[in-house]
């Protein structure tokens, strides 16, 4: 018994630690796969790029005035909530500029969507998704709003963990915005349906939900 004790010992200084850990959701995660309990709060930011497939009416081949509407790119923010099944539920705001043919002095862009995610392998530091959102647009010069519609988008992206519950990405996909009647200044044009090809470079990181 008397050399058993020093080996019990150590074994339960080992142990101790390792259990206290176990039970503290907040502590630092490891690289790899998530726990399979433990949902998250994820967030970041995006640089996106839009590439102008159409926006119908709005500027049209025999118009004596070049498009004021045309490709840009910018920036978004997003943050959600991540469960440990692979599903994200969350917000962005992004705020892009665009070509405007000179006819504006600060074309801006704005979006606010509601964004949701897929991840189609779990448990891997190299993770595809599937993503839907849907939200509001406006468009103007200088920040104010001239036109404005819902709009809708489809796409697909994969995350790769750069350091624990850091991701980088890409993800592709396509929008469309249902422009309103423009307002203002001397250009006037009928509703309209603008398509564009979105292209975001993401960062962002996963913060443990606290288990209640």
């Amino acid at each position: 018994m008397p050399r058993a004790a020093p080996a019990l010992v150590a074994l339960a200084l080992g142990l101790g630690p390792a259990a206290a850990r176990a039970d503290d959701p907040t502590r630092p995660l490891p690289l790899g796969p998530p726990p399979s309990s433990v949902d998250f709060l994820q967030y970041g930011a995006a640089y996106v790029a839009e590439s102008q497939l159409s926006v119908g009416p709005i500027c049209v081949e025999e118009a004596e005035f070049p498009c004021i509407f045309g490709s840009g790119g910018g920036l978004a923010i997003r943050a959600g909530y991540r469960d440990h099944r692979g599903w994200y539920l969350g917000g962005a705001y992004e705020v892009s500029k665009h070509t405007s043919g000179n006819l504006l002095t600060l074309p801006t862009l704005q979006q606010a969507r509601a964004e949701g995610r897929w991840a189609l392998v779990l448990g891997q530091r190299f993770s595809p998704y599937v993503s839907l959102a849907a939200g509001v647009a406006a468009y103007g010069d200088e920040w104010a709003v001239a036109t404005y519609g819902p709009l809708a988008a489809v796409g697909v992206g994969v995350e790769f963990e750069l350091a624990p519950q850091i991701f980088v990405g890409v993800a592709p996909g396509y929008r469309a915005i249902a422009l309103q009647r423009w307002r203002g200044g001397d250009w006037h044009s009928p509703l309209g349906l603008a398509h564009f090809l979105s292209f975001e470079i993401t960062l962002e990181a996963r913060r443990p939900l606290p288990r209640y």
